[in-house]
């Protein structure tokens, strides 16, 4: 990938996470990327554009189908952490990841092109982490007796419940007693 298109994706990520999308300008991400304007519509038609190859960079980068895999878990309890560390280092990594996330969700309710997008992902993600889980139940690692498909819909509640919650007190990220909270939730869900 062009290295000034990557250096944009990046810019759009922050600007968008700060500024929201009816918010940010064209001109602030050129700016953020270290661009001129023309090159954001050389690389990307429109700003909707630049939205969706976000929506797109997040789903293949931090929320993607592989988010699951090559976790080494034999129990319910080493895969709760696994999870729990995962999600926490993403967090610390990139505090503005759980904004962008919300962001893209409402913008998908106002752009028909931004929620067919969303829901393609979505259930591209959702049918591979379904897979995944499958795998570690057939390995012993999942106990539980519930449905992989409601396992990940669980845990995919659990965690935007966190980042709801971190996102209207952010220093609840903080607080090792929330991440461990999380962590034994997902420990009993897997090993019910």
């Amino acid at each position: 990938m062009d290295d000034r298109r990557e250096r944009i994706l990046v810019a759009a990520r922050k600007v968008l996470a700060e500024k929201t999308q009816a918010g940010a300008t064209v001109a602030e991400i050129a700016r953020e990327a270290g661009v001129a304007r023309g090159l954001l519509h050389y690389h990307f038609e429109s700003k909707e554009t630049l939205f969706l190859e976000v929506i797109r960079s997040i789903y293949a980068t931090d929320l993607g189908p592989d988010v699951l895999r090559g976790f080494t878990a034999e129990t319910p309890a080493q895969l709760a952490t696994q999870i729990t560390q995962v999600l926490r280092e993403a967090v610390a990594e990139s505090p503005w990841l759980l904004q962008l996330i919300y962001e893209c969700e409402s913008v998908g309710r106002r752009s028909a092109a931004a929620r067919i997008e969303l829901e393609r992902l979505w259930s591209e993600s959702r049918e591979k982490m379904v897979d995944e889980l499958e795998s570690l139940r057939a390995s012993g690692c999942i106990r539980s007796t519930l449905p992989s498909e409601g396992l990940v819909t669980m845990v995919v509640a659990i965690v935007h419940g966190i980042g709801m919650q971190m996102l209207g007190e952010p220093r609840e990220v903080t607080r090792t007693e929330n991440w461990q909270a999380m962590e034994r939730t997902l420990e009993l869900l897997f090993d019910s």
